[in-house]
């Protein structure tokens, strides 16, 4: 398999950009204190940035630790994934509040959250956080049924990101929407179509670790890769999230054979997840003052 080789380079790569990583902690931590001392509508693009940047950081300081062994990395993982949730937060905030109603300026720009929204479903249904799962999966809604959210030359030809859509639908025991119905999912198709019978699971699950391997390392500049978002690169967490999910309705998944997961980041630990920290409840307490929400 390919993906043994992507996961070991990529692994020794992420480990040698880890040596400055604190430095970067540092750097990226002091703007966003600047921008969240006298929080305005405009400080909320830098705050993002900000937030986004130290993801970064503390997901590869997580899958550094835990892969050395320190399950203690894992506080790292939540606190790179509730960094990437409070950025969501406001850029779909953003949105809404300089966009109005005007349908021209939205088109496309759910672009670059659409596979955030898919990770962080898949990441809510592990740690049973449901404010994320559902701001998730209804930004990806959105997206499926409004076609002023989406750009015609993206959405249409996406497989990941509708498809986690489709699992939320199918855990709800939603109709999918026929839009939905008609989607070619690549690799995620045999999943749904054996999704109850479990015929072929493992091979369906096996196939789909490759691609996220596939695609966390890919050079394909014509193709958005769905899966090089730290702390969504080392970690299956659609292959997780579908175990979960089966679980769900008493359906059996087979132990999958394929490099992905049989590393230490597929042993997923929720403990901590959700945990606020001080940058957090200062992001939280800019929100409410400037947009009246938290």
């Amino acid at each position: 398999m390919k993906g043994q080789k992507i996961i070991t380079r990529l692994t020794k790569e992420i480990r040698g950009w880890c040596r400055d990583v604190h430095h970067q902690i540092e750097r990226d931590s002091g703007y966003l204190q600047q921008d969240l001392l006298n929080p305005e509508p405009t400080s909320f693009n830098n705050i993002a940035s900000s937030l986004d940047g130290l993801t970064i950081c503390w997901g590869r300081l997580g899958y550094m630790a835990i892969l050395d062994g320190d399950a203690g990395g894992w506080t790292f993982i939540h606190r790179s994934a509730l960094y990437h949730y409070w950025t969501l937060r406001i850029n779909l905030r953003l949105y809404s509040a300089s966009w109005g109603t005007d349908p021209t300026r939205r088109t496309g720009a759910y672009d670059s959250i659409s596979t955030l929204c898919a990770h962080l479903y898949c990441y809510g249904v592990l740690t049973g956080l449901d404010p994320i799962a559902s701001t998730s999966a209804n930004a990806l809604l959105a997206i499926e049924t409004d076609g002023r959210l989406q750009n015609p030359q993206f959405w249409p030809v996406r497989r990941y990101e509708p498809f986690v859509l489709a699992l939320h639908m199918l855990d709800q025991g939603k109709l999918l929407p026929q839009s939905i119905q008609e989607r070619d999912f690549g690799v995620y198709d045999a999943i749904l179509r054996n999704w109850v019978s479990g015929d072929d699971v493992a091979s369906a699950l096996t196939d789909a670790c490759e691609y996220h391997c596939q695609n966390m390392d890919s050079r394909d500049a014509d193709w958005h890769q769905e899966f090089r978002q730290t702390p969504f690169e080392l970690i299956p967490i659609e292959i997780l999230a579908i175990r979960r999910l089966r679980a769900r309705q008493q359906l059996a998944t087979p132990d999958i054979k394929h490099p992905l997961m049989e590393s230490r980041l597929a042993d997923f630990d929720a403990k901590g997840a959700g945990v606020e920290d001080d940058t957090i409840q200062d992001v939280r307490k800019a929100m409410i003052k400037v947009f009246g929400e938290d």
